[in-house]
């Protein structure tokens, strides 16, 4: 129903009401002055719905309208896979409000899961509801005046506008308690009410008032009392006026600020402090919010940050192994100021910088952090994943290597480990290292092991990407001086770049083709001489 009435589940779950509305002058009668209430009523929980952490999605009065003409002026052949679709947005967006059907997709349909949210799916059934709209709207103004459109006008109007009259005169009817109410003091929750009661009513009203000034515009064209090309612009003013107003209730002039990046992203004193590091590579742990921090990648490689969809190995790792030793940083610095000894994740993941907070007294160099690759004296073989997570979050990484046989079994215990290991180039894309061994070694990398896309080679002939430390990459590395180069080439990228190209110069041809044929050249050609 947010398609068509945005506040009738009381909007977003935190949404502004005016200093004058109940909630207002029910803090005033708790003793609050006008600025504690401008505050207060700034953020009010008005979303009563059971769906968590919500904003409304508002196709639009005008759109709704349009819609059901088009359900009644449309073509069958038409409706037949529009309304379906329509329907199947709506049931997706439900999520686990409808778990029957939205797990079933969630668990079998191809790449459903990756979806950040299922309300996306809404969009289908909005896209859906504007085309179908306005090409019921484009043969209503093609068939012209007549009893039978004016009376699928009327049903049209009378399904939206209706609805939402009805709706704001009986506001009266609903409970507008939600499950956030529990939390809230008993003198708050009258106020609250009345409130989400009157959103409903002034958003249904508001509505039914777009819906009858579209329905006008369009009984005037249809009459022949506007023109047709007067009657569309006015619709494309209101349409546009409708979702304006909504839209800057969530997205004001206050939240547009000049180049915001620049104070945000400025280099705090930390910042400058590890950018003074010249070192080739190495990574920053912020103890700050380390999982929901973006800021920190601005300026270092990160060991934290935030993505919807960070790798499975590497979130294991965090829940097993980082979050530990992130605790026990903070817990240290708290009682004697330093870094404790022996965090064996942060140490293998070169994290040479450890920040807690703006300053430069607050940035902790970690000397233990092993750097860019190592040798291993010993490898600790184990037979699975789990065995694995385990082992690396508990061993000394810098002198052992632990890896799953069951993958590499390739992999024995037998490396000298004697040797150095640098790295010398560093992009993106491509890592350079010089290897000086005495004897056949495991080297591992502090890089993330993802085998598809990146290739390895030693003094240029390929070699298997092996992974060691649940994580890393590892190479079995000969004796002697060596140059190591990881590269990132994706096979996909170099056969879309190659049919890319192709179709390029396809196409080119045929606009050539096109072209002579045109202006007559070709023809000319072909043509005998008189």
């Amino acid at each position: 129903m947010t398609l068509l009435i945005p506040n009738i589940l009381g909007g977003s779950n935190q949404q502004p009401l005016s200093t004058d509305s109940n909630v207002a002058n029910a803090l005033r009668q708790q003793g609050a002055n006008e600025k504690q209430v401008a505050q207060q009523v700034a953020t009010m929980p008005t979303y009563w719905g059971e769906q968590p952490n919500t904003a409304p999605y508002y196709a639009g009065a005008i759109i709704v309208f349009f819609f059901v003409l088009g359900i009644l002026m449309a073509d069958r052949k038409l409706l037949a896979w529009t309304i379906p679709m329509i329907i199947l947005g709506i049931v997706l967006s439900w999520g686990s409000n409808f778990s029957s059907f939205n797990y079933l997709m969630f668990d079998y349909f191809p790449g459903y899961n990756k979806f950040r949210s299922v309300t996306f799916a809404l969009i289908i059934s909005i896209m859906l509801m504007n085309m179908l709209g306005f090409i019921g709207l484009e043969k209503l103004f093609k068939d012209g005046y007549n009893k039978k459109a004016v009376r699928q006008l009327l049903i049209a109007f009378g399904a939206a506008g209706g609805l939402s009259l009805i709706l704001a005169m009986f506001a009266g009817v609903f409970s507008y308690s939600g499950a956030i109410d529990a939390q809230l003091p008993d003198w708050l929750l009258n106020p609250l009410m009345a409130d989400r009661k009157a959103m409903l009513r002034a958003d249904a009203f508001r509505s039914f008032v777009f819906i009858l000034l579209a329905g006008a515009v369009v009984f005037a064209a249809l009459k022949s009392k506007i023109k047709l090309p007067v009657a569309s612009l006015l619709i494309i003013a209101l349409v546009i006026f409708d979702m304006w107003t909504i839209d800057k209730r969530y997205l004001d002039e206050s939240q547009f600020v000049r180049n915001v990046t620049r104070n945000y992203f400025a280099p705090t004193e930390a910042d400058k402090v590890i950018q003074n590091d010249k070192a080739i590579d190495f990574r920053v742990f912020n103890l700050i919010n380390p999982w929901n921090d973006a800021r920190t990648s601005y300026h270092h490689k990160s060991l934290g940050g935030y993505h919807g969809a960070t790798i499975r190995r590497y979130q294991d790792l965090i829940d097993i192994g980082l979050a530990v030793e992130h605790q026990q940083v903070i817990n240290s610095l708290q009682s004697t100021g330093t870094l404790p000894s022996g965090m064996n994740v942060i140490n293998m993941l070169n994290a040479k910088y450890l920040v807690a907070g703006p300053s430069a007294q607050a940035v902790f160099p970690n000397y233990e952090a092993y750097g860019n690759a190592w040798t291993a004296n010993t490898i600790q073989l184990v037979n699975n994943p789990d065995e694995e997570l385990a082992a690396t979050v508990r061993v000394d990484n810098k002198s052992k290597a632990v890896v799953d046989k069951s993958r590499f079994p390739q992999i024995s215990e037998h490396y000298s480990g004697q040797g150095t290991i640098a790295l010398t180039s560093y992009q993106p894309n491509q890592l350079k290292y010089t290897a000086s061994l005495s004897d056949k070694s495991l080297v591992v990398f502090s890089e993330i092991y993802y085998p598809e896309g990146w290739q390895a080679t030693i003094d240029g002939g390929d070699v298997d990407i092996l992974r060691a430390n649940y994580i890393l990459r590892s190479l079995e590395v000969p004796a002697g001086d060596h140059e190591i180069i990881f590269s990132f080439k994706p096979r996909v990228y170099s056969y879309g770049n190659t049919v890319t190209a192709a179709s390029s110069i396809l196409l080119l041809l045929l606009v050539v083709g096109a072209v002579l044929i045109e202006f007559g050249f070709i023809g000319s050609i072909r043509k005998p001489k008189e």
